[in-house]
């Protein structure tokens, strides 16, 4: 047994795990790790060295043939092969772990030996790796731990079983192009620089101390060009204050995140037993810029995110003007500061590609968001991100929200709203919208905005009053009822989802009005339609001039769109998002994931880049019950019991006691990498279904990749009369979708 292993299950135990769990994890006898805790205890970190026998690691430096290379200096195939050879080495128990830094375009390898064939097997490696021209070259040298600057013995084994943890990963990743949906290289950085100080129990402003001081060992950035400070800033914000779920960061992620999470508890320990001979936060900034070397992040983008984490936690926000020598903070109070923020959110949609129109523009650089989230600080208020304001107390969901400006300005795009127009609003939320759309139907123009909860009006209501906004009216009422007493509206919007399309909103529309619905088309997938009666086929007939995917929280009231949460496993990491227009049997699918799986994939391909969008749309459509979201978690992705298109999860067909769930397989070709998009189906009729859901995505890949559908509605009489290749029948209308 080596020091590493034995000093693993040694600390693990410290943390609070129990010595038969840590005895059969570490494969050590459960007596002789208890006599080993108590001799740590009573002796200390010298006498468990001693009793493990420690064997000195072995370093070589590896020379570089690659002068074009991205950050490591070696290629991509060179690592990736150490990685491989490196990780068979460990597999065979010839080598108990290894690490490295990237240094001066090469790279410095540690290897653990285990036998006395180490040393022979990390030779045969290294000279057949240049004997293939991978590298130019490799020498020995002695590895002298800095047991100091990571706080002494006890924590340097504690470092050095990170640093074997997370190398063996950083080295096999280093050339792989991460997945549309998977953080990059900084962003895992980050990721897993906050898991380890919050592991650590640093609180935000301890956490900032370290940030500061990793600051102060990096150049000085740049100054970034103007306007994207702010969206650094709250990207960075998200980084720091977030876990993703145990699958999001990529197959990966498990093991890293329980690596720097186990190793923050473990040094927080030490640091309560006196046994650090440096300061936590000392000790967890040289682990962090390690970790950052391990990425491959070159010296500059280390300074850029320690400065940006570092303003995060420890500044007011600092945005460059146009002069670029003046930051807000110096330009004046906090309404001085708002008008510059609105101004920066405002830049960044326009160069997004959101917002289109100047009046949608000025509406936006007008309206004081921070007014309808007050107690929310300003970098917050205009970060391109929701906040939400309102949970259901039972169930913890959120309920309301002030929406992400994105979603905003796409809408208010969709809806148009002229001056002098009347606008009713189902979902008043904080007033902000309503707000937005008063400043654009401007002073002889009137807004009614609903909503079904007293307090949230009346937080409304003071927010508009609070932004000086005279023009927009809330009201306590079941928004699918509307407000008949000021209609007819030029304008409809609801800012709520809505799996129908209730009779009020119609009835109380303009001849020439236009209805913004945020409509749940089938299964899980919406989209934001604005609606315009079709006058050449009759009154009660409407078609869609634009319709943007979007999700929103359900409408609630007389037109509630319950949605049902059904759990594929006993322990609810997995489970299907239904509604009350499909009909599931939940007890029928409750042990669907035990069962064979198939895989069929359809030979459609994906890049990075490419929109679900009308992918989703055309399944969900194609199939008789549409198709679901299928949220997964934790311990289900990580056994690889379920392997999802997305990190969230995926979307889902159900049939009877059948699932199919999309997912994806990574190729490449001259183009660079794809991702071809497949089904995995589970019971008995589930190779049939998944059959059937690739033959639909093929369809939709083959004939209507390129196309854009169009969409129809008519209501009562005259549904009978509205035919299109799909037609959709909900209790009050039909929507006919066609994509040919």
């Amino acid at each position: 047994m080596t020091s590493q292993r034995l000093g693993q299950a040694v600390l693990a135990i410290l943390a609070g795990e129990s010595c038969e769990v840590a005895a059969d994890r570490f494969q050590y006898p459960e007596l002789d790790l208890r006599n080993a805790v108590e001799l740590y205890r009573t002796a200390g970190e010298a006498a468990l060295l001693r009793l493990a026998k420690r064997a000195a690691w072995l370093q070589v430096t590896l020379t570089s043939t690659c002068q074009d290379s991205t950050g490591p200096g070696l290629s991509h195939t060179a690592l990736a092969r150490l990685a491989t050879e490196l990780s068979k080495a460990e597999d065979d128990y010839v080598i108990d772990g290894f690490h490295f830094l990237y240094k001066e375009g090469g790279l410095r390898l540690r290897v653990r030996p285990n036998n006395e064939a180490a040393e022979h097997r990390l030779t045969t490696i290294l000279n057949n790796l240049t004997a293939d021209s991978q590298i130019s070259g490799w020498t020995r040298g002695i590895y002298e731990p800095e047991e100091y600057a990571f706080g002494g013995p006890a924590a340097m084994e504690v470092a050095h079983t990170l640093f074997c943890a997370d190398s063996r990963i950083a080295l096999t990743t280093a050339g792989t192009v991460p997945a549309p949906h998977e953080p990059g290289r900084r962003e895992l950085a980050v990721l897993l620089a906050s898991v380890l100080l919050r592991a650590a129990g640093l609180d935000w402003y301890e956490q900032g101390a370290v940030w500061a001081l990793v600051a102060e060992h990096r150049p000085v950035p740049p100054s970034p060009p103007p306007g994207q400070v702010a969206d650094a800033r709250c990207a960075m914000r998200r980084l720091m204050t977030t876990i993703p779920p145990a699958h999001r960061a990529g197959a990966d992620w498990p093991a890293r995140l329980a690596a720097f999470q186990t190793t923050g508890r473990r040094l927080a320990h030490l640091a309560r037993a006196g046994q650090l001979q440096r300061g936590l936060r000392a000790v967890l900034a040289h682990h962090l810029i390690f970790s950052f070397n391990r990425a491959g992040l070159p010296a500059g983008q280390q300074a850029v995110l320690s400065y940006l984490a570092k303003e995060v936690i420890m500044n007011e926000p600092a945005i460059p003007t146009s002069e670029g020598d003046k930051s807000i903070a110096a330009q004046g109070d906090a309404e001085e500061q708002a008008v510059r923020l609105r101004a920066h959110l405002v830049a960044g949609l326009r160069e997004r590609g959101v917002i289109h129109s100047p009046r949608i523009a000025d509406a936006i650089a007008a309206v004081p968001r921070h007014k309808f989230v007050p107690g929310v600080p300003l970098m917050d208020a205009y970060a391109d991100a929701a906040i939400y304001t309102k949970h259901d107390p039972s169930s913890g969901q959120a309920i309301s929200a002030a929406s992400q400006p994105t979603i905003v300005a796409m809408m208010l795009e969709q809806l148009d709203a002229q001056p002098g127009d009347n606008v009713l609003e189902a979902g008043a939320g904080t007033g902000y919208n309503a707000a937005l759309i008063g400043h654009l139907v401007g002073p002889q123009g009137n807004v009614v905005t609903l909503d079904v909860d007293d307090d949230l009006i009346a937080d409304a209501r003071a927010n508009l009053q609070a932004a000086d906004i005279g023009n927009v009216t809330p009201l306590v009422r079941d928004g699918a009822l509307g407000h008949p007493e000021s209609a007819p509206y030029q304008r409809i919007i609801a800012t709520v989802g809505a799996g129908d399309v209730p009779p009020a909103w119609l009835d109380q529309l303009a001849p020439d009005g236009l209805l913004l619905v945020p409509l749940r088309i089938r299964g899980g997938v919406s989209r934001s339609i604005g609606f315009v009666r079709d006058h050449s086929e009759g009154a009660e007939h409407w078609h869609a001039i634009s319709h943007e995917m979007c999700t929103f929280m359900p409408l609630r009231g007389i037109a509630d769109d319950t949605r049902r949460v059904i759990p594929l496993t006993d322990d609810g990491q997995v489970s299907l998002h239904t509604y009350r227009d499909q009909h599931v049997d939940s007890d029928a699918l409750a042990t669907v994931l035990r069962q064979p799986a198939t895989e069929v994939y359809s030979g459609v391909i994906f890049r990075k880049g490419d929109p679900w969008e009308f992918t989703n749309l055309y399944l969900a459509c194609a199939l008789p019950g549409g198709i679901v979201r299928m949220p997964v978690d934790g311990p289900a992705v990580r056994s690889g019991l379920v392997r999802p298109q997305f990190p969230w999860g995926a979307m889902a067909a159900v049939d009877g006691d059948s699932v199919a769930y999309l997912t994806l397989r990574a190729g490449h070709d001259d183009e660079g990498p794809y991702w071809e998009g497949g089904l995995i189906g589970h019971g008995l009729r589930g190779g049939e279904l998944a059959a059937q859901v690739a033959e639909h995505l093929r369809v939709w890949g083959h004939e209507y990749r390129d196309t854009t559908p169009t969409i129809r509605m008519a209501r009562g009489p005259h549904r009978a009369s509205l035919t299109g290749q799909f037609v959709i029948d909900k209790p009050h209308v039909r929507l006919a979708i066609d994509w040919n």
